[in-house]
């Protein structure tokens, strides 16, 4: 069941070019674990919110089994509150496949181009997509074949300071959908930052500076 305040009115279509998407699992390894909750949050390219929502997912015995053998796991889904909301699951639970087509459906009635929709958020790539193509592999050959790491530039930009630009990732409630806005949140700092650089022209000073 969709837990989500996604917002579907034919009003508010804008063409849709990144999914925010995050995950909690049963732990790290794509080819052994599940995924138990899915957040997303769809945007345009300006990173305007057109749609949200998220889901539980039942784990199997097995998948269970290992969230509760991994004591950070189990403790980090504990103090969440997510551990208590997979107990209470009941037989009605969505399955993985039906939650990733509604996403895809959500996506195309706000615009999305088959093969162009950007995976984003952070640690998506190292995370997040490979637990996704383990699982869903037709969910992910839908996306583009890029995806939008907001965890990358951040730590760019701390090992080029010493300094963090933005903290909405540090103490983050570790429940997908609120983790998935505070990356989008995180990716309209940057945003806000490369457009500002450019117009100011210091973008040109730089490079002529690196040329020279």
């Amino acid at each position: 069941m969709n837990q989500g305040d996604e917002s579907l009115s034919a009003q508010q279509i804008r063409p849709l070019t990144h999914v925010w998407i995050d995950l909690e699992t049963t732990g790290l390894d794509p080819r052994e674990d599940e995924i138990v909750e899915i957040g997303v949050v769809g945007t345009d390219r300006e990173l305007n919110e057109l749609f949200a929502a998220s889901w539980l997912l039942a784990p199997t015995a097995h998948g269970f089994e290992r969230m509760m053998s991994n004591e950070v796991v189990a403790q980090m889904h504990e103090h969440s509150g997510l551990l208590a909301d997979l107990r209470a699951l009941d037989a009605g639970a969505p399955q993985l496949d039906d939650v990733l087509a509604e996403i895809l459906a959500m996506a195309d009635l706000h615009g999305a181009v088959h093969g162009k929709t950007i995976l984003s958020g952070s640690g998506v790539a190292e995370f997040d997509r490979p637990m996704l193509t383990a699982r869903a592999p037709q969910f992910v050959s839908a996306l583009h074949h890029r995806s939008h790491d907001i965890g990358i530039l951040r730590r760019i930009w701390e090992q080029a300071t010493g300094e963090f630009l933005v903290t909405t990732s540090f103490g983050k409630p570790h429940r997908s959908l609120d983790d998935a806005r505070d990356h989008l949140a995180e990716a309209r700092v940057f945003r806000s930052l490369f457009a500002l650089v450019h117009a100011s022209g210091l973008d040109q000073v730089v490079l002529g500076q690196v040329a020279s």
